[in-house]
């Protein structure tokens, strides 16, 4: 463990970071499509009506996005993972090692969001996943967490 946090060396505890980067990517493939089928009944009578008129089709990546701040929140703060990451056997941990709260879940995910909205912003937490010595992103950063395997 390091001495300023509660998460494991790098350098000494490798296993812990071995491909996270490239299984978190995975995840995030793996979550666009739960929530794409979790967003499919809000989505499907909003298509049918789109088909008449095209302003209610600029209301399905609002309502995707929504539906997957939901997804995300719920499921980190209920096992620190979603199910994507869960299927990757990786996890997230706070600043002292232990498992995300529902707070600090709510505020990760916001911050998930925000870099979303924008694209140097998104592209610049993407490089840190992949270059840092923890992989973490500018969300985990701020926050102080970090993504772990599991079975570590």
């Amino acid at each position: 463990m390091s001495a300023a946090t509660g998460h494991p060396n790098p350098h000494t505890h490798a296993d812990f970071y071995t491909d996270v980067p490239s299984k978190r990517l995975i995840a995030w493939v793996i979550d666009l499509g739960f929530t794409a089928i979790l967003s499919a009944p809000f989505m499907l009578p909003i298509l049918l009506l789109g088909a008449l008129l095209f302003f209610p089709l600029l209301l399905l990546p609002v309502i995707w996005a929504c539906v997957g701040f939901l997804y995300r929140w719920t499921t980190i703060s209920s096992g620190s993972a979603t199910w994507g990451m869960r299927i990757m056997a990786i996890e997230l941990r706070d600043i002292h090692g232990q498992r995300l709260s529902g707070t600090t879940a709510f505020l990760h995910t916001l911050g998930s969001t925000l870099s979303f909205c924008f694209a140097v912003v998104q592209a610049v937490s993407i490089f840190l996943m992949a270059t840092s010595e923890r992989g973490q992103g500018l969300t985990d950063m701020v926050l102080g967490t970090t993504m772990l395997n599991k079975a570590a």
